[in-house]
């Protein structure tokens, strides 16, 4: 016999009409069994059911996987009527599977049942198990386990047997809505952290194909400052500042994805500046010594930004010019493992020592490289990663990068898009936190 129930164990208070008694007054507990082997077939007439075969959905146990013959089994093995079972053992306790049988079934040593007496309704039992955590009296070691002495001295609010059976039928009436409630809920809560990036991406995508600000037709056009920029490219090469590189193949018109304003212009990314290849060093290169120079890789673009709190530093002498970079630089992410890293991207701002950057790394120079950003992020430039990488490598190449199309507008409107752009974001990136 268990000890009285004390004032110093009543939780609350109870209505009139309900008390508080120990489960071990209300019911009985029986654990399974094991059968011995060869017992198990598919069609026997007595269910056999382990802790796999529990359904977390499934309110009532209705059939099974395994099966056996009830006269092959000790007839007190078998769990009778009106049970509820639920795991005993290891980690499945805390999964609160939970299921009501209404025919005598097997269960095996992981599983315990709460046997229910005719003077209790089964489903306001059941209920009250459900709401229970389980795992909190686990009282195993290594492995979780719960025993009969755990959930005996357990305290049951019993309400009048009609009050029972008016309970049952509000949880029933009420229980739907409040699943249907926690789908929405987490529909909402995948849309909430999905949506601002897809808005993102749709402003990106207007921004490319001239929707997002007002074209101003006093502006200069685009084939003006492609003009500009491709004659400062042939001086820089005429004063052998850079070397002169084969000519990239024109666009077609099947490569031309929408249409753009009258006074913008389609033009090849390697038309408006230059592109390199980073460094590529070794293990023994890399020093602690501050003396070092810095090499940005992939971990060093975070949101967007330059971040350069995992910076490596390295001994290696660098001959090469192109391989340090400047302000204003656009570092990309030409080659990764994960394939949605590949094109990440940022501008490099505010350097305070020279820096170099990584072999899976490029850059991007040009004097409108706010715009080529833009490009850079939107969805125009995923499709073209997304027909350049491969299934065994992750990786856009310099002739890709070179190769890639983009939508030159009006260096003024340029100017206005970046601004609305920023503008924006800012606003999705202040809603996001809040």
């Amino acid at each position: 016999p268990l000890p009285p129930i004390t004032e110093d164990e009543i939780p609350y208070e109870l209505p009139n009409g309900w008390e508080w008694v120990k489960v071990q007054d209300l019911l009985y507990l029986r654990s399974g069994d094991t059968i011995a082997q060869g017992l198990e077939i598919q069609n026997g007439d007595l269910l056999y059911l382990k802790v796999g075969d529990m359904n977390l959905n499934i309110k009532y146990v209705d059939k099974s996987s395994r099966s056996v013959n009830s006269t092959n089994i000790n007839k007190n093995s078998i769990i009778p009527p009106r049970s509820i079972i639920f795991p005993k053992r290891g980690g499945a306790i805390a999964t609160n599977k939970k299921q009501i049988t209404l025919k005598p079934i097997l269960v095996d040593l992981n599983v315990m049942a709460a046997c229910c007496p005719k003077d209790l309704n089964l489903e306001y039992l059941y209920y009250w198990f459900l709401s229970f955590d389980l795992s909190t009296l686990n009282t195993g070691t290594s492995v979780p386990q719960i025993n009969n002495k755990d959930i005996y001295p357990l305290l049951f609010p019993l309400p009048p047997l009609a009050e029972q059976q008016r309970i049952v039928e509000k949880l029933e009436q009420i229980l739907p809505l409040v699943e249907e409630y926690g789908k929405n809920e987490e529909k909402l809560s995948k849309l909430n952290s999905t949506l601002p990036d897809k808005i993102k991406q749709s402003i990106l995508q207007h921004a490319v194909q001239g929707k997002l600000v007002p074209q101003n037709p006093s502006d200069e056009p685009a084939s003006e400052l492609l003009k500009r920029i491709k004659a400062e490219k042939e001086q820089l090469i005429k004063d052998g500042k850079i070397k002169k590189e084969k000519p990239l193949p024109p666009i077609t018109e099947d490569e031309i994805p929408f249409e753009i304003p009258a006074s913008w212009q389609w033009c090849k990314l390697g038309e408006l500046g230059l592109s390199n290849i980073g460094l590529t060093y070794t293990p023994t290169d890399i020093t602690n010594s501050t003396n070092g120079i810095p090499v940005l890789r992939s971990s060093n673009i975070q949101n967007n930004k330059i971040d350069l709190n995992d910076l490596v530093r390295v001994t290696t002498e660098i001959k090469n010019a192109n391989l340090f970079v400047e302000n204003g630089d656009i570092l990309i992410c030409a080659r990764n493992g994960s394939k949605h890293l590949v094109g990440k991207s940022a501008i490099i701002e505010e350097l305070d020592e020279p820096m170099t950057f990584g072999a899976f790394m490029a850059i991007f120079r040009s004097n409108i490289n706010n715009w080529v950003k833009v490009y850079l992020d939107s969805p125009l430039f995923k499709k073209t990663l997304e027909s350049v990488n491969t299934v065994t490598i992750n990786q856009i190449t310099q002739s890709n990068l070179k190769n890639a199309i983009i939508p030159i507008p009006p260096l003024a409107e340029q100017q206005r898009i970046v601004t609305k752009v920023e503008e924006l974001m800012g606003i999705i990136d202040n809603l996001k936190k809040g």
